[in-house]
C-alpha cells in the first residue's frame, strides 16, 4: 500500500495508545476506537500460510522497478520480505473495511496478494478490484486467489496509468 496509507496507520495507532476511552466523546469516534483500532482479531489462515510461504520460498524471480526502470532476479521471499505489509496491518485492513461496511475496493499494488486476501474477505465486500504492474507478482497473486477461491478479486495486471480509468469504469 501507499506509504501515505502507512502513515495513517500509524498516526492511528499513535493517537489509540495515547488517547483513553473516557478521552472520546463523538460516538463515531468511540466505536471506531474499540471496534477497530482496540479490537484484536485472529490473523486470516489462509493469507498468512501464503505470507508464510512467500517468506521461505527460494524462487527466483524477475522484478521489475517501474521507478527506475530496472529489472532484476531476486528470490521471492527477498521481494516478500521487503514488500508484504505486516499482520497487524493487514487485520487492520479488514476491520476497517467491516467497520465502514465497505462493498467494493480499490487496491493498487497488488503485490502477491496478502492484502488483497484480507480486503476479500472482509464482512461485506462483494468486489474487490486490484492492480498489479508486475507480471511475475500478479501471476504469484492470482495462484493464491485461485488456490483460496476467491471469487470477488477481479486482478488487473499492467500500469496503473493504463489500467486504473478502465477499473474504475467495470
Amino acid at each position: 500500500l501507499s506509504q501515505r496509507a502507512h502513515s495513517i496507520y500509524h498516526f492511528f495507532r499513535h493517537w489509540a495508545s495515547t488517547v483513553g476511552p473516557n478521552s472520546i466523546h463523538s460516538p463515531f469516534v468511540f466505536q471506531f476506537y474499540f471496534e477497530v483500532l482496540k479490537r484484536k482479531t485472529k490473523p486470516l489462515e489462509e493469507a498468512e500460510r501464503l505470507r508464510k510461504n512467500f517468506l521461505n520460498s527460494h524462487e527466483e524471480v524477475l522484478i521489475e522497478d517501474f521507478k527506475s526502470g530496472k529489472t532484476t532476479y531476486q528470490k521471492l521471499k527477498v521481494a516478500a520480505a521487503g514488500s508484504l505489509s505486516k499482520k497487524s496491518f493487514s487485520s487492520f485492513l479488514q476491520r476497517l473495511c467491516n467497520f465502514l461496511e465497505v462493498s467494493i475496493a480499490l487496491e493498487t499494488g497488488t503485490n502477491l496478494g496478502v492484502n488483497t486476501h484480507y480486503l476479500a474477505k472482509a464482512h461485506f465486500m462483494k468486489r474487490v478490484a486490484t492492480i498489479e504492474g508486475n507480471k511475475i507478482l500478479a501471476t504469484e497473486a492470482q495462484k493464491g486467489f485461485l488456490k483460496s477461491n476467491l471469487v470477488n478479486v477481479d486482478l488487473v495486471n499492467g500500469l496503473i496509468q493504463n489500467k486504473l480509468t478502465p477499473t474504475l469504469k467495470k
